[in-house]
C-alpha cells in the first residue's frame, strides 16, 4: 500500500490454492517455454475495495492438463461505501383526519456520498407518506397523513432508503386515534377515587373563581364565564370537593363556545377527563372536543345530561407543549363546563411478593407476603395445580391469611392480589402447600397404658410437676415450647394415666396457651407406632389438634370434641439412624393446649 515502508510487504500473504504439480513438458516432449496465459488482476468497480485474481494451477505434473482458480480479496483498511437510516420520534399519535411528521435522517459511511430514495410501506388503509425532500443526503421530514376512514389502531411504518445496490430500512409506530369520543353518565360527581390522580379543576367553584391543583399544568380560560349554581347539595350528579365533604353545581358558560387550554411545562403522558352538567336542565346539547397536538376528537353530547357526562380521552403532550378543550352548544340555553381532570385514580399497586404458605393442620393452610404500596387490601387466589381455575377464596386487610375448610393430605396452590381503588394488580409468585393427613382418636383405654402401649419406651410429662418421669431407651424427649403442671397428684380417677407399676395414677400435663412443641431424637434407626395421650383434666372446654412428624410429612389429628375423659392418637412412624419425630399440640378452643404422655411401641 501507498504507506507501506520501501522494500517491506506488511499486508501478509494469502494463498488462494496449492497446485499438486507442475507443467513438465509443452508440446511433443518440447521442453516448458511458457507460464501465466490465464493471470488477471481486477478492482471491483461495485464497491471498489475487492481485488479479484485469476491463474493457472495443476493437481499433477503434466502437459495440458492444467486448471483455473478465482479468488478474490480486499485490504482491511478499505471500507465500504454505506449508509444507515433513523426515524424520530420512534412513534406518533394522529387522529383520524388528521397528519403527523417524523425526521428521516441519512447517515453515510466510509466515503458514501449519494443520496437516498426514500418510500414508506405498511400504513393503515386510507393513510398516506410524503418525504421531503427525496431523495434525501441528511434529513427528510416525512409527513404521514391519514383520513377520516383511517382504522384506530397501531401500525409499523416500514421506511426504505435505497441507493444503487444498497438498501436499507427503519421503522416506526404511528398510532391512530378515534376522531369520536364517547360519553358516559357514571361515575356522576363521585370522581375522587376515580379520576384525577395527576390533579383537577373544579371550575366555578367559588362562582368567580375555579379550585384548582394541576401540579403539572395550568389552566388557562380562553372564552367563557363562570358560575354557581348551588354552594352545598346532596345531589349525587353535582361534583365532590377534593375531600368528599360537601358537593357543588358549578361551571363555566358561554353562549356559544367555551375554550380553554392546559399548558405542560414538562411531557405529560395519560388521560384527561371532561365533567358537564345541565344542572337545570334547560335541555342543553353541545359538543367536546380535546386536541393534544395530534387532531381533534369529539364527543356529541345528543342526549340528556342533567345528571352529567363524562368525555375521557388519552393524551401525549411534548414538554412545553397544550391540550385545548373547547365546549360548543348545540342546543339549549348556552354552553356549559363543570370540571376537568388529569389522570385515573392514581396507578393500581404492584404484586404483593414473598407469598409463602404452610400448613396449620388437616384443613387449614397459613399464608404470608410482603406488603405492596398503596394497596387498600388483598385477593387470595385458590387453584388446584397452580397455573388454571384461579378463584378467590378470600380477602385480606393485613398481609396474612388463613384457608379453611380444606381436605387433609391435599396440596393446594396460592397467589395473591393487591387491590386498591384503581383496580387490582398482576398476581404474586405461586406458593403450595400440604395439609396434614388426618389421624383419627380415640378415648379407650383411657388412663391405663400399662400392658396396652408403651413397650418400646415411655414418657409421663410433669409426672413430678416441674419434671418428667420418662423411660425411651431408644430415644431422648425434648421439650421445644411449653410448660409443666400437676393437676393432680394421686386419684383413682379412670383417665388420669397410671403410674408404670400401676399403683398410684396422676393427672399431669404440659401446656402452653398457643401450641405445646416436643421432638424425640432417633441415635438409631426406629419403626414402630407412637402414641399421644391428651386430657381436659378440669374440663375447661379444651379444643386441640395433635400432629405428628417423622420426616414423611405432617399428620393430624382435630380433637374438636370434649376430652375430659382422655383422648389417644395413635400413628406409625419409621425414623432413619440420627432422625427425629417432631409433636406439635395446637389450641383450638379452651384456655390452653396441653399433653399428658407420650409411648412409644
Amino acid at each position: 500500500l501507498a504507506g507501506d515502508p520501501l522494500g517491506q510487504m506488511p499486508q501478509g500473504e494469502g494463498t488462494v490454492i496449492n497446485g499438486g504439480g507442475s507443467q513438465t513438458v509443452y508440446r511433443n516432449h518440447v521442453a516448458l517455454t511458457r507460464w501465466g496465459d490465464y493471470t488477471s488482476l481486477a478492482l471491483d468497480p461495485g464497491d471498489d475495495c475487492t481485488f479479484w485474481y485469476t491463474n493457472q494451477y495443476l493437481t499433477a505434473n503434466g502437459a495440458f492438463n492444467w486448471h483455473t482458480r478465482v479468488g478474490s480479496f480486499k485490504f482491511a483498511s478499505c471500507v465500504t461505501p454505506d449508509f444507515s437510516l433513523s426515524v424520530s420520534p420512534s412513534s406518533q399519535n394522529v387522529v383520524q383526519g388528521s397528519s403527523t411528521t417524523y425526521t428521516v435522517t441519512v447517515s453515510p459511511s466510509a466515503t458514501f456520498s449519494g443520496a437516498v430514495q426514500l418510500s414508506a410501506s405498511g400504513l393503515p388503509a386510507g393513510a398516506s407518506a410524503s418525504f421531503s425532500p427525496n431523495p434525501a443526503t441528511s434529513t427528510s421530514t416525512m409527513t404521514v397523513a391519514t383520513s377520516s376512514n383511517t382504522p384506530a389502531g397501531i401500525a409499523t411504518i416500514t421506511v426504505t432508503g435505497t441507493n444503487a445496490n444498497l438498501s436499507h430500512t427503519a421503522t416506526a409506530i404511528l398510532a391512530v386515534a378515534s376522531s369520536t369520543l364517547a360519553y358516559t353518565q357514571s361515575p356522576q360527581g363521585n370522581w375522587v377515587g376515580t379520576y384525577g390522580a395527576d390533579g383537577y379543576a373544579l371550575v366555578g367553584w367559588n362562582g368567580s373563581s375555579d379550585l384548582v391543583s394541576l401540579p403539572q399544568s395550568s389552566l388557562v380560560l380562553d372564552q367563557g364565564g363562570r358560575y354557581q349554581w348551588n354552594s352545598s347539595t346532596t345531589a349525587v350528579q353535582a361534583l365532590q370537593s377534593p375531600d368528599t365533604s360537601t358537593r357543588r353545581a358549578a361551571c363555566m358558560f358561554d353562549s356559544s363556545q367555551i375554550r380553554v387550554h392546559l399548558l405542560f411545562p414538562a411531557a405529560y403522558s395519560g388521560n384527561v377527563h371532561v365533567y358537564v352538567l345541565d344542572w337545570d336542565s334547560y335541555g342543553r346539547r353541545e359538543t367536546i372536543t380535546i386536541n393534544d397536538g395530534s387532531g381533534p376528537r369529539t364527543a356529541d353530547i345528543s342526549t340528556d345530561f342533567s345528571q352529567g357526562a363524562w368525555v375521557n380521552a388519552p393524551i401525549n403532550v411534548p414538554a412545553g407543549g397544550s391540550v385545548t378543550i373547547s365546549v360548543t352548544r348545540t342546543a339549549g340555553l348556552n354552553a356549559v363546563l363543570s370540571g376537568i381532570f388529569l389522570g385515573g385514580a392514581g396507578p393500581v399497586p404492584a404484586a404483593p411478593t414473598n407469598l409463602t404458605a404452610s400448613a396449620i393442620s388437616a384443613t387449614q393452610i397459613s399464608l404470608s407476603w410482603t406488603a405492596s404500596s398503596g394497596a387498600s387490601s388483598y385477593k387470595i387466589q385458590r387453584s388446584a395445580d397452580g397455573s388454571t381455575g384461579w378463584s378467590q377464596v378470600g380477602s385480606s386487610p393485613t398481609t396474612t391469611f388463613t384457608d379453611t375448610g380444606l381436605s387433609p393430605s391435599t396440596t393446594y396452590f396460592y397467589r395473591v392480589l393487591a387491590s386498591n381503588g384503581s383496580g387490582d394488580s398482576v398476581p404474586s409468585n405461586v406458593a403450595s402447600a400440604s395439609t396434614d393427613a388426618i389421624l383419627a382418636y380415640t378415648q379407650s383405654p383411657q388412663g391405663n397404658w400399662v400392658g396396652t402401649y408403651g413397650a418400646d419406651g415411655y414418657a409421663l410429662v410433669g409426672w413430678n410437676g416441674s419434671s418428667d418421669l420418662v423411660s425411651l431407651p431408644q430415644s431422648s424427649l425434648v421439650l421445644d415450647q411449653g410448660g409443666r403442671y400437676q393437676w393432680n397428684s394421686s386419684t383413682t380417677a379412670v383417665q388420669a394415666l397410671q403410674s408404670p407399676d400401676t399403683s398410684t395414677r396422676r393427672a399431669a400435663c404440659m401446656f402452653d396457651s398457643s401450641q405445646i412443641r416436643v421432638h424425640l431424637l432417633f441415635p438409631a434407626a426406629y419403626s414402630g407406632n407412637v402414641h399421644v395421650y391428651v386430657l381436659d383434666w378440669d374440663s375447661y372446654g379444651r379444643r386441640e389438634t395433635i400432629t405428628i412428624n417423622d420426616g414423611s410429612g405432617p399428620r393430624t389429628a382435630d380433637i374438636s370434641t370434649d376430652f375430659s375423659q382422655g383422648a389417644w392418637v395413635n400413628a406409625p412412624i419409621n425414623v432413619p439412624a440420627g432422625g427425629s419425630v417432631t409433636i406439635s399440640v395446637t389450641r383450638t378452643a379452651g384456655l390452653n393446649a396441653v399433653l399428658s404422655g407420650i409411648f412409644l411401641g
